[in-house]
């Protein structure tokens, strides 16, 4: 069940990568009690584990619908999220530790140290990109990098409480009038305590920088060039770091949660990500794909054709190719098949003609009442 969720929602492959990056973490860590004799560094796999915590959060709000459906359980686990979040660059500061013993050479010690960082870091990250995909569908994209950057910052913020103050995540619920006086005092008399916001502004730029740094990396990828001639793109722009071409209606298809929907030149969502898969609008129309079936949608993401069909395309003068148990044939604006679904091929119709084969070797010219005109040359 789990690992069909995981191929459903395209994790499972990051699911893979993240479990072998920390086996080896932990292998290296055993390595080294195991040839010094000493558990200095095995502390490392716990905070890794709770590295790994924000992530699990945001991974079950993905491939569970159901989670970030439901407004209060998506609250919940978003608190759930931003309260472990912390945990995950906070490894970086373990480097602390570097020289705390000579038993083994300290380059191994830095490379076991940073393994655990990196780990901890992607954790983080993989997890903040999810956090932004959800939100994408509530939120304007410029709201969600403004917040994206302020939870970079309120990390920077619980790493210091962690790290000097040596709270813990879960302290919120074992001693919260404590933690949360710590939290007011520093809030309320920022001078008195200048470590406090020196960490955390440095620490919250220096996240800030690898992470957008990765998403600069992310604007990098070859665009990809619609294998359908028949529709033009207008412009392009860059959405989450992808390029994003607009079709002829001035809409961009975009991919969020694993689901896809529409922006606009100005970026913003005019149709939600709710769909399997997705085509470029054309006429006013476009093709898309729910439950496993092609449906017909307008502008305002409302279905003209009800998705029941095996394929479909969008409407050319006035009639919708679309394909039903490997036969095709054609729909007008109100669903009704109106040229019977024969046809092992079919094309569109341009000037009032369409070009089709009953048996996939003989073709032929029909017109929009499905006679034939003449044989295809």
């Amino acid at each position: 069940m789990i690992f069909n969720r995981l191929q459903e929602h395209n994790r499972l492959y990051e699911t893979a990568f993240m479990g072998v990056l920390s086996l080896f973490c932990f292998a290296i860590s055993i390595f080294r009690f195991v040839y010094t004799d000493t558990n200095v560094f095995l502390f490392l796999n716990w905070n890794l584990f709770l590295a790994f915590v924000p992530w699990a959060f945001s991974s079950l709000m993905v491939i569970q619908p159901k989670f970030r459906r439901s407004k209060w359980m998506f609250v919940v686990l978003l608190c759930s999220w931003l309260l472990f979040f912390p945990n995950a660059p906070y490894i970086l500061t373990d480097l602390f530790h570097l020289r705390l013993t000579s038993a083994m050479p300290v380059w191994f010690d830095l490379v076991l140290i940073l393994s655990f960082a990196w780990a901890g870091l992607l954790f983080g990250f993989l997890s903040l990109w999810d956090i932004e995909d959800l939100l994408r569908n509530r939120l304007k994209e410029k709201y969600v990098v403004g917040i994206s950057a302020l939870l970079l910052f309120i990390g920077s913020f619980g790493i210091y409480i962690g790290r000097y103050l040596r709270w813990n995540s879960w302290d919120i619920l074992t001693s919260p009038f404590q933690l949360l006086y710590d939290i007011g005092d520093r809030l309320a008399n920022p001078l008195s305590h200048p470590r406090t916001w020196g960490v955390t502004l440095l620490m919250g730029l220096f996240l800030n920088m690898l992470y957008f740094s990765f998403r600069l990396i992310r604007k990098r990828p070859c665009p990809e060039v619609s294998e359908d001639e028949d529709i033009p793109y207008a412009d392009e722009v860059d959405y989450d770091g992808k390029r994003i071409f607009l079709d002829e209606e001035g809409l961009g298809i975009v991919e969020i949660e694993r689901r896809y929907g529409y922006i606009d030149k100005d970026k913003n969502l005019v149709i939600k990500a709710v769909y399997d898969d997705a085509y470029p609008f054309h006429n006013g129309n476009a093709p898309v794909k729910e439950n496993g079936k092609w449906g017909l949608i307008d502008k305002k993401g409302k279905y003209i054709i009800e998705p029941k069909y095996d394929d479909i395309e969008a409407f050319d003068e006035g009639l919708a190719l679309a394909e039903l148990h490997g036969k095709s044939g054609y729909l007008n604006r109100l669903g009704e098949i109106v040229i019977p679904m024969v046809y092992e091929q079919a094309s569109v119709f341009r000037d009032g003609q369409a070009i089709v084969s009953l048996d996939g070797k003989h073709f032929y010219h029909i017109d929009k009442q499905g006679r034939k005109i003449r044989n295809a040359e």
